[in-house]
């Protein structure tokens, strides 16, 4: 499992999306690296439930299928990525976590887009642990 300490935690709502932004330091991109983790909303019968959006940097480095699942407990995001996602999002584990105080700037606002994304059909990887 690879574990990093959230710098920052950012998020809101889009007419088009629920999106949460974590920034941390790897070795990949030093004090630099972003996840972002979306989740579009489902407004047409006939469009395709896609899942989360995962992407680090760029979008090139992002797709929708990269998650098995997203899990948000008291002072921490789990997520577990498909073998897809290891690729492409280039970790070196599969599992990752990203730790925060629980009164750090953002978290509540994180935690708030989070659980929206729960009842979204795009959101069906997300959990509240």
């Amino acid at each position: 499992m690879d574990s990093y300490l959230c710098e920052s935690l950012q998020s809101g709502t889009t007419d088009w999306y629920i999106w949460v932004s974590i920034g941390f330091t790897s070795n990949k991109y030093g004090n630099n690296d972003v996840l972002h983790i979306v989740c579009g909303f489902h407004d047409d019968e006939e469009e395709p439930v896609e899942g989360i959006w995962l992407e680090r940097t760029d979008q090139s480095e992002g797709g929708s299928g990269l998650a098995e699942s997203i899990e948000l407990f008291a002072d921490r995001i789990r997520i577990v990525l498909t073998e897809e996602g290891l690729t492409t999002l280039a970790f070196a584990e599969k599992t990752l976590e990203f730790r925060f105080a629980q009164d750090q700037a953002g978290a509540g606002d994180m935690r708030t887009s989070l659980v929206a994304m729960t009842s979204e059909p795009n959101g069906l990887q997300v959990h509240v642990v």
